[in-house]
């Protein structure tokens, strides 16, 4: 518990003594979700499974992982520049 009320007072001092810090963590946001949530899993079935995932497997992955990085580009863009 003490830890996750460290961690939740850190944060609140850093919003309170950076100016723009919602800007900050829509950037973070924007690129880490997907980051996380499409990039990292396909490139990480690539690496562990590479022996046995076929070619038509990696083309997809490969592709998922493209596309999700194009997203996450096209986001941070477009919240660092709304």
């Amino acid at each position: 518990v003490s830890t996750q009320s460290t961690w939740g007072f850190s944060v609140l001092a850093v919003a309170y003594c950076v100016p723009n810090f919602a800007t900050i963590q829509a950037l973070s946001g924007a690129l880490l979700a997907i980051a996380i949530s499409v990039v990292f899993p396909c490139i990480c079935y690539i690496k562990i499974f590479s022996d046995n995932v076929q070619v038509r497997e990696k083309l997809v992955c490969i592709g998922i992982a493209t596309v999700g990085t194009f997203i996450a580009a096209v986001s941070t863009f477009l919240t660092a520049y709304t």
